[in-house]
C-alpha cells in the first residue's frame, strides 16, 4: 500500500528565513502549494507548484556545484580502490549542465515538468544580460576548481571511507515533539572529533553561518553523541576560496535552541489548528516591497500593489 503524504509541521533553517522575509512567500512555499503535484490539483495550486520550483541564476549555480561535488563524493565513497578525478572533465559537465538547465528554462519546459530546473529570471522575463548570464557560469567553475584544488578536499580523500558520516543526506533531530531538518553537505570522523563541512558559493553572512552551523553541531549531539568541544564546524566559501572554522560552545548551543523554539512557536500561532496543520492563506500577511516582491517565485499569483513590480506573461 502506498505511503499516504501529510503536511506535517517541522522547522529548518530555510523555512524561518522564509517566515522572517514574508509571510504569504512562507504560506504559498509549505500549503499553498500542496499536492499541486497530484494529476487532480486545482489549477492555482498547481501554479502555486509549478513556482515554488524555480530557483534564481545564484541559488542555480550554487545547485550546481553541489551536485558535482556530491557525485564526486559518492563516488569516490562507492568505490574500493582511489579514484583518479579529472577536473577538466567535471568541469566540462556542470558547464554542459548549466547550458541544458538555460535552455530548458528559456523554454518553460518546467511548466510541463516542474521537477526539471526553472529560473526565475525566465518565469519573470527579468533583465539579464548575456554578460551576467557569463558570470554565472564562471561562479560556477572558480567554485568547482578551488574545491578540487583544495586542502579541505584533499584532506577528505586521505580519510578512511569508514570514518566519513554523511553526505548532503536529508536528516532531522526532534525538538519538543517537532522535525527539525539539516541537511549537512558533508561530515566526518577525525581521530576522537567529528567535522562538519557546508559549502557557499555565494555571500557570507557571519551571523547566519554560525546558527546554521550551530544547528548541524546540535544534530550532530544528538546522532553520533559529540560534544560541541568535540565538533569542527568548517563553513567554506568555495567562490573566495576561503575555509572558516566555528567552535560552538554549549552556551551557544542552548541560545540557538532558544532561537528554534521561538521561531517554531511564531509559526504555529499563525495555524488555524495547530493539531492538524491548517494554515489559511489570508492568515499570512503580504509585504509590499518592490526589492523582496521583485525576486519572489510566488509574484504571478500572490500579485501585490507594488508599484512599479511588473509581471510578464509566464513564457
Amino acid at each position: 500500500m502506498a505511503k499516504i503524504l501529510t503536511n506535517d509541521f517541522s522547522w529548518s533553517k530555510s523555512r524561518e528565513g522564509t517566515f522572517s522575509e514574508c509571510k504569504r512567500r512562507y504560506w504559498f512555499q509549505y500549503y499553498g502549494s500542496w499536492g499541486g503535484w497530484e494529476a487532480q490539483a486545482d489549477p492555482r495550486t498547481r501554479e502555486i507548484y509549478i513556482l515554488k520550483q524555480l530557483v534564481s541564476r545564484h541559488v542555480w549555480v550554487g545547485q550546481v556545484v553541489h551536485e558535482a561535488i556530491e557525485r564526486t563524493l559518492r563516488n569516490h565513497q562507492a568505490s574500493p580502490k582511489p579514484l583518479a578525478v579529472d577536473v577538466e572533465e567535471i568541469v566540462g559537465i556542470t558547464l554542459n549542465r548549466m547550458r541544458s538547465d538555460f535552455k530548458d528554462s528559456r523554454s518553460g519546459l518546467y511548466r510541463a515538468r516542474p521537477k526539471s530546473r526553472g529560473l526565475i529570471e525566465h518565469e519573470y522575463r527579468l533583465p539579464v544580460t548575456d554578460e551576467d548570464w557569463k558570470k554565472a557560469a564562471d561562479i560556477a567553475e572558480r567554485c568547482l576548481r578551488n574545491f578540487y584544488g583544495s586542502r579541505l578536499y584533499a584532506a577528505i580523500l586521505e580519510s578512511p571511507r569508514g570514518d566519513w558520516l554523511e553526505i548532503e543526506e536529508y536528516s532531522s533531530f526532534d525538538l519538543d515533539g517537532v522535525k527539525v531538518h539539516v541537511v549537512l553537505d558533508f561530515s566526518y570522523r577525525q581521530g576522537d572529533e567529528i567535522t562538519i563541512v557546508d559549502w557557499k558559493t555565494g555571500g557570507s553572512d557571519e551571523a547566519v553561518n554560525r546558527f546554521q552551523l550551530a544547528c548541524y553541531t546540535i544534530y550532530a549531539g544528538r546522532r553520533w553523541g559529540a560534544p560541541p568541544g568535540k565538533v569542527r564546524a568548517v563553513e567554506y566559501n568555495l567562490n573566495r576560496n576561503q575555509a572558516v572554522e566555528h567552535r560552538l560552545t554549549e552556551d551557544d548551543l542552548d541560545r540557538t535552541l532558544s532561537v528554534v523554539r521561538g521561531s517554531i512557536a511564531d509559526m504555529k500561532r499563525m495555524l488555524r489548528d495547530e493539531a492538524r496543520n491548517v494554515a489559511v492563506e489570508d492568515d499570512f500577511p503580504r509585504v509590499n516591497d518592490l526589492r523582496t516582491c521583485g525576486r519572489c517565485n510566488f509574484a504571478r499569483v500572490c500579485r501585490p500593489d507594488v508599484p512599479g513590480l511588473v509581471i510578464a506573461d509566464p513564457p
